[in-house]
């Protein structure tokens, strides 16, 4: 009994931290805290999470839906996007550049799944 105690006791609190961990990933303020410590790898992740919530059949619209979310963070002052067609890579890609409030700029890549219109981080470049 004891030991059936102790395993579910650390079944829940493994599933509660992740629970947490997940909800904090969420936290809005995440992608300006992380392009201030120069962080890529987390607003990435915090740019992908925003991808894959968008759910249009349409990868311009996703894509435009991600610029619009990037545009009303606190640390960005534009966010465009360029539909003049996919970059031919495997797979397609498209763009998305950045002007921080600092003036610094940033392109960021995202693969496109053009038969269901779903985006996803692929890198950062100046």
């Amino acid at each position: 009994m004891t030991r059936n105690l102790i395993i579910f006791s650390a079944g829940l609190f493994l599933v509660l931290s992740s629970a947490c961990t997940k909800q904090d990933q969420k936290d809005p303020t995440l992608f300006c805290q992380a392009m201030s410590d120069n962080d890529l790898l987390v607003a990435g992740y915090q740019i992908d999470e925003q991808a894959k919530d968008q759910t249009n059949a349409e990868w311009e619209v996703n894509t435009q839906a991600v610029a619009d979310w990037l545009e009303s963070q606190d640390c960005v002052k534009e966010a465009t996007t360029s539909f003049s067609g996919l970059i031919e890579t495997l797979p397609p890609q498209t763009e998305i550049a950045i002007t921080m409030d600092d003036d610094k700029q940033w392109i960021i890549d995202l693969y496109v799944d053009e038969a269901n219109g779903n985006i996803w981080f692929n890198r950062f470049h100046e």
